[in-house]
C-alpha cells in the first residue's frame, strides 16, 4: 500500500515492478505509455529493496502477483481498516493519493507525468475533485478581507 500511495502507480504496473527498476529515489514502470520513471519516498525505496534482490518484487509462491489478486488483498486490508464503499482496491489509493497531490500544492503537469497520462485533460479530473479544498483555502487566505483590514488600519 505504501507504494501505490507514494507513487500512485496502477495495479498492473506494481505487478510487473522489478528490483532492477528500483533506484534509491525512483522506480520505473511498464505503463500503458511505455517506461517512464516515478519519484518515491525514502521509506518506500527502503521496504521495496527488503522485498528482493533481483526479479519480481511482488510475487505469490514464485511467480509474479496477478492484477486481481493484489485488488482482493487491498480491498480485504481497507475493510479490515474500516473503510467501506464499492470502489476499495488500488485505484482509489491512486485516485486518493493523486487530489491529496493536487490539493496540498502540487501541479497538474509533475502529476500527468507520474500518473503516465498522455494529455493534461486525463489529468484535471482530479484538480476538479479538489475544488472543495480550493475554495476552503481561499476562505482561509480571504485577500480581500486581509486588503479591507489593511485599508482600516491606514484610516
Amino acid at each position: 500500500m505504501t507504494l501505490l500511495i507514494d507513487s500512485k502507480i496502477r495495479a498492473s504496473e506494481l505487478c510487473t515492478l522489478t528490483r532492477e527498476h528500483v533506484f534509491q529515489d525512483s522506480i520505473i514502470v511498464d505503463g500503458k505509455t511505455g517506461q517512464r520513471p516515478i519519484p518515491i519516498s525514502p521509506l518506500t525505496y527502503s521496504i521495496l529493496t527488503k522485498l528482493a534482490d533481483s526479479g519480481p518484487l511482488f510475487t505469490i509462491e514464485g511467480r509474479p502477483m496477478r492484477r486481481e489478486y493484489l485488488r482482493i488483498r487491498i480491498k480485504e486490508i481497507m475493510k479490515k481498516a474500516g473503510l467501506t464503499g464499492d470502489k476499495l482496491g488500488p485505484h482509489i489509493l491512486r485516485h486518493s493519493a493523486s487530489v491529496f497531490h493536487i490539493m496540498h500544492g502540487g501541479d497538474l503537469l509533475s502529476l500527468k507525468e507520474e500518473l503516465g497520462h498522455t494529455t493534461l485533460r486525463m489529468t484535471e479530473r482530479y484538480a476538479q475533485l479538489a475544488i472543495p479544498q480550493v475554495k476552503q483555502k481561499h476562505q482561509e487566505a480571504n485577500v480581500i478581507g486581509h486588503i479591507i483590514e489593511g485599508l482600516a488600519k491606514v484610516k
